[in-house]
């Protein structure tokens, strides 16, 4: 209470000496302002009290200082913008002042300007159109606002979280995050003159805004870093000068989101005391930012069956949001869903009935609002952004009107070449036909030979890809002293290079063989080389904590069989189910000695292969490649090399699966007895 009290005296204060210099300035006349020195001084309070959340005040200063506003286009247009953030909820006068802000640089300004308030004025622009729901016109405005930023790093690193909020909000979490670690990068070696106030929200807003992206995306470890990150660099500022007003709605979100990382690891304990650490932070009003770690503190209650606690917290968030009707709606959302499960735990279903369908209600709304958002493609937006400024460019200096002509005229001198050709051969005799076969029989050749040349460029690919990932693994083995980032860094180039050589390795495997290679076999033991298989795959198994369960068969597994072939079978199909079953699990391998065959399964309890895709899963490259349960990444080869290479085994590759449960797959094979070989 103090402390909004001090914070409500200095407001007061504040305005009191604003109004002073106003009429103090009116009085003078406008004439007497030979430069934009007195006048940004209203700017800058205005910019303060907008960041404040007081854009009642900011809106009458800007009012008043209208009159006397320059005729210089950057102040013009540093002004509109303070006018759009002081407008509030009313999007129309936003838009009307966003525009206008940038109408003033590029009426003042020959060709594309680079100014930091041109830039400002994009980025406005691109706000004010998401919130009126021009999801496309706001990144056109974004795409202009990255191309013109130049050494701009401090726009350059907001445009970039503003991109990342559009990802956010389309559910794809990593995408966001990845957008807003990179804002955080340039925010960091920004060196402009900005507000220590708003270069401060914008790095604490960048950190953990990346932290909630990856506890979004499950990426738990990730999420606690940057909270991490957050806490030390808030612990840093407020040991400086800067108000506390400003620090303190960090540190109720930062506890809030961290408090939530914790309850979604389910360490209650943890999680109940930084919630509580959120709640207790003194913060001058609006306090509705309380809401959200009131709620979670709910949902720990609701499951740890405290009662009496559960409903003070909801009375608490219930009277904040009913002072605040403006508060964010997915606050109030999941007010309506944790007290429907409230009413309903504690013998009130008539309650539980009714909050459940205010949230229904609501979250259809919500859903409905957001449909459009969802739909877009962002990566393909900005392609065609990028090409339509192309045809812009060249219309500009009419070389597409030059370039369209050259085209006809080719199309027609084209089109008469092509009707004279036509002409002229319909009056051939067959003699031509040979000649022909003679070019079809030079060009298989020629196929022939550029597929042995892949084939040695693949072949000799590997010896440096393996060079460079076991330089690596040295380089992690024997340097103790690397730094976090910098093993991260050596791990992702170890990875790649791994997974750079299991990709050639598949390719000389599949498409890049000769389809006529004559397939030798020999009468071999089926289930010694599967045995052998199994031995060296165990250890991979092994590193996701998995087991592979082996049950042998007694009785000789005799069949033709070419060995490094139907090796590299068993490997691909043992491989993927340890690609995706889930650590702690076992894989089952089993054999069955028929009269003339004999059956191998391999079991997973592992995600599974959903309906849609089953009928793609032997396809090569095929799009129903899914990631790994640890990330492993796919290359969509093993199954159709696998499959291909049973089936010139005289047998048969089938699975069945259900998702979410595992997957079985089964493979037949003839036994050489079939053949009367034994």
């Amino acid at each position: 209470m103090k402390t909004n009290y001090i914070c409500a005296v200095h407001m007061v204060i504040v305005h009191l000496c604003m109004a002073i210099a106003l009429i103090c300035l009116l009085s003078c006349g406008k004439e007497n302002l030979d430069t934009d020195k007195e006048f940004r001084i209203f700017l800058k309070q205005a910019d303060s009290l907008n960041f404040a959340n007081q854009q009642g005040a900011a809106l009458a200063i800007l009012e008043a200082i209208r009159p006397i506003l320059p005729k210089l286009p950057a102040v013009q247009s540093e002004y509109y913008q303070l006018a759009a953030d002081a407008s509030g909820h009313d999007l129309e006068q936003m838009n009307l002042y966003a525009d206008s802000a940038l109408m003033c640089i590029e009426m003042h300004t020959d060709g594309r300007p680079k100014t930091k308030v041109y830039l400002a004025a994009l980025i406005k622009n691109g706000e004010v159109k998401f919130l009126r729901k021009q999801y496309r016109e706001a990144l056109r405005y974004y795409e202009l606002a990255r191309q013109v930023s130049g050494i701009e790093s401090c726009n350059d690193g907001s445009v970039t979280g503003k991109i990342a909020g559009i990802y956010f909000d389309q559910k794809n979490y990593r995408q966001a995050a990845t957008y807003w670690s990179e804002s955080y990068r340039l925010l960091e070696s920004c060196q402009e003159d900005e507000s220590r106030e708003k270069l401060f929200s914008q790095k604490h807003n960048a950190l953990i805004h990346t932290g909630l992206a990856y506890q979004y995306a499950g990426d738990l470890d990730s999420a606690r870093h940057y909270y991490q990150m957050d806490l030390k660099f808030i612990q840093a500022v407020s040991r400086s000068s800067m108000d506390w007003e400003s620090i303190a709605p960090a540190l109720i979100s930062l506890y809030d989101h961290m408090g939530g990382l914790e309850l979604d690891a389910k360490r209650y304990t943890l999680a109940d005391s930084l919630l509580k650490a959120s709640v207790t932070v003194e913060v001058p009003e609006p306090d509705v930012m309380k809401v959200p770690p009131l709620l979670k503190l709910a949902n720990l209650y609701l499951n740890t069956n405290q009662r009496e606690k559960a409903a003070a917290v909801f009375k608490s968030s219930e009277t904040l949001l009913n002072r605040h009707p403006s508060a964010d709606q997915a606050s109030r959302l999941s007010w309506y869903e944790l007290y429907s499960r409230y009413s309903y735990k504690y013998g009130n279903p008539a309650d539980a009935y009714l909050y459940l369908g205010k949230f229904n209600r609501l979250k259809d709304s919500l859903d409905l609002s957001s449909s459009s958002l969802l739909k877009l493609d962002i990566d393909r937006e900005f392609k065609s952004i990028n090409q339509q400024q192309m045809l812009e460019k060249l219309a500009q200096a009419n070389w597409l009107k030059k370039v369209y002509i050259i085209v006809a005229g080719l199309m027609v001198v084209f089109a008469i070449v092509i009707i004279l050709f036509i002409y002229r051969s319909l009056k051939r005799n067959r003699r031509n036909q040979e000649e022909i076969h003679l070019k079809n029989v030079q060009l298989e050749k020629l196929n022939k030979n550029n597929i042995k040349i892949m084939r040695i460029m693949a072949h000799d690919l590997r010896n440096p890809l393996a060079g460079i990932t076991g330089l690596a693994d040295i380089i992690l083995i024997d340097d103790p002293a690397l730094t976090e980032d910098t093993r991260h860094m050596i791990t992702l180039i170890k990875n790649t290079g791994t997974n750079s050589l299991e990709m050639i390795n598949e390719l000389l495997d599949s498409g890049l063989a000769e389809n006529e290679d004559i397939m030798v076999t020999e009468v071999q033991d089926a289930e010694e080389i599967l045995c052998d298989c199994v031995e060296l795959l165990r250890f991979k198994a092994a590193d996701k904590q998995q087991q592979i369960k082996y049950i042998r068969n007694k009785l000789p597994t005799f069949a033709h069989l070419n060995y490094p072939k139907i090796w590299r079978a068993f490997n691909n199909i043992i491989v993927n189910a340890i690609k995706f079953s889930y650590p702690d699990s076992t894989i089952r391998i089993e054999v069955t000695l028929n009269a003339d065959d004999l059956l191998i399964s391999i079991a997973d309890s592992g995600v599974g292969i959903p309906e849609k895709d089953r009928e793609r899963v032997f396809d090569m490259f095929s799009a129903a490649k899914k990631t790994g349960t640890s990330g492993e990444v796919p290359f969509g080869l093993g199954l159709s090399i696998s499959k291909s290479i049973i089936e010139k085994h005289n047998g048969r590759i089938w699975f069945e699966s259900q998702a979410g449960v595992g997957t079985t797959f089964f493979i037949r094979l003839p036994l050489a007895k079939k053949h009367g070989i034994i």
